[in-house]
């Protein structure tokens, strides 16, 4: 292949060759000069290539650190505003229908962390409480005070008896003699 630089022909030895006569080399530049110019391109090239990358995944990094992820923290409470420790509560995203569950503590906080944004429906129950069900949208962090009505305490009892058959002649009855002559 020969290439033309000025009305010369030049021979090209390899697909390197057309690269280094990019470079501006003196008719008095070895080889060695052109190559060390060529590799101060390279690495030129080379390092912006990895800065590009690195700030690309850098904004990938930082975009995905700002997703949407929002906590609700609950006081779960009595009529009267006692907080009420220990009551169940399920938070369960409408769209997916994935539920999270736990217990509010001691003071009657409940907290979930990392929701995305959606419509969500909470259930709080509670012994001696009726359940309270609440639909909330999350679209940043919420906190929310729910109030629990005094319900009915209802349980079941339930009784199993069996009855077994006895034939009277096989039961032992006890017998007092009475004397008459008295």
């Amino acid at each position: 292949m020969i290439f033309k630089i000025n009305n010369k022909s030049l021979p090209l030895v390899n697909r390197y060759s057309a690269i280094l006569l990019v470079f501006p080399a003196k008719a008095g530049d070895g080889i060695l000069k052109v190559l060390i110019k060529f590799m101060n391109y390279v690495s030129r090239v080379f390092a912006l290539i990895i800065c590009f990358a690195f700030f690309a995944s850098a904004n990938l990094s930082a975009v995905a650190q700002t997703s949407s992820k929002f906590s609700f923290t609950g006081i779960i409470m009595d009529q009267s505003g006692g907080a009420i420790s220990g009551a169940s509560v399920t938070l369960r995203e409408k769209n997916t229908g994935i539920e999270r569950e736990t217990n509010t503590n001691a003071n009657g906080q409940v907290i979930f962390d990392n929701l995305t944004s959606g419509d969500y429906k909470i259930s709080v129950n509670s012994s001696g409480f009726s359940t309270t069900v609440n639909e909330l949208v999350i679209n940043q962090d919420l906190s929310k005070e729910i109030v629990l009505q005094a319900g009915t305490i209802t349980e079941k009892i339930t009784v199993t008896a069996t009855r077994t058959e006895s034939s009277l002649l096989d039961t032992a009855v006890p017998v007092t003699i009475i004397d008459s002559k008295a």
